[in-house]
């Protein structure tokens, strides 16, 4: 005997919870559906983002790379160009590598004080005497150097003069004797308004006459002095020196040279200020081992 359920009017509301908890079972299903299609989309990502971490890793990695690259190249032509230039012996090393055991290490170094010549090397020399154009000829400019060094001085050695009183002197130039020798009584000197003690001879002259030496001689002196001016000092030899001051800078002599007898040595020039007014003249004095003298004792 079967038995129906009997749902009488309770039928509409049990229909009523059966299609509810349909609903919910599709709704349920979908939810769960839902979250597999994203449980699978992420899954899906995780690769796609994985790849994409690693691309960017890689990326990384090569510009790094390159970078050195550039830096090594960059030190490179650096090194080239320094060596090209001359500027440093030793250049920046690619790469670069510390030697920390090379620093206790101290190379043996040999320090010279002065450069050192073997004694072999072949002198060129060509002696020359004092008042000649032509130089000393070596092969190196240090050799040059050395030579002169240990090289005595050759001097020129003075000429076979021998002047005698019976000889005698000639006058340096034609004029009158503005002041005297005096070696007792003092003489008037204008300019400084004084009386001296006068060893010498001034002559009057005009400014550009001519002067002569009195002697044969050679020319050892040639100065500028404060009271005489332009001075020319020539030696005669036995001890006599002839002396000529109050000249032009413009002379026809110079040191060393061999001058005759009558030889233009030089000009008149206008007086220092010391002899203005005494005008122009030529200083002249005598001395006998280096004594002054009276020049007039010796004129011929």
């Amino acid at each position: 005997m079967n038995i129906k359920p009997s749902y009488g009017n309770n039928k509409g509301v049990y229909e009523m919870h059966l299609n509810h908890a349909l609903i919910n079972l599709i709704i349920a299903r979908g939810d769960f559906m839902k979250k597999n299609k994203v449980l699978e989309y992420i899954a899906d990502k995780k690769y796609y983002l994985s790849l994409l971490g690693g691309l960017l890793v890689i990326l990384v990695a090569i510009g790094v790379i390159y970078n050195n690259d550039r830096q090594y190249e960059e030190i490179a032509n650096l090194n080239e160009a320094i060596q090209k230039e001359g500027l440093v012996d030793n250049p920046i090393d690619v790469p670069v590598e510390s030697e920390v055991d090379s620093f206790n290490e101290v190379p043996h170094v040999t320090i010279h004080d002065e450069e050192v010549v073997p004694d072999n090397i072949p002198y060129e020399t060509e002696l020359v005497t004092e008042g000649s154009n032509e130089p000393i000829s070596t092969n190196e400019e240090a050799e040059l150097e050395e030579l002169e060094e240990f090289m005595p001085v050759i001097k020129i050695q003075q000429p076979n003069l021998s002047f005698t009183t019976e000889e005698g002197m000639m006058m340096p130039l034609e004029g009158e004797i503005l002041i005297g020798y005096s070696e007792d009584i003092p003489a008037y000197f204008k300019t400084l308004e004084q009386y001296q003690v006068n060893k010498a001879l001034y002559i009057s002259s005009k400014i550009g006459s001519e002067v002569k030496a009195v002697s044969d001689g050679v020319v050892e002196k040639i100065e500028m002095n404060g009271t005489r001016g332009n001075c020319i000092s020539i030696y005669h030899g036995n001890g006599y020196m002839s002396s000529y001051g109050q000249l032009q800078e413009d002379m026809n002599v110079k040191e060393g040279d061999l001058v005759e007898r009558g030889t233009i040595i030089g000009y008149i020039n206008e007086p220092s200020k010391f002899y203005k007014l005494e005008g122009p003249h030529l200083f002249f004095e005598v001395l006998e081992n280096d004594k002054p003298i009276n020049p007039i004792s010796l004129i011929k």
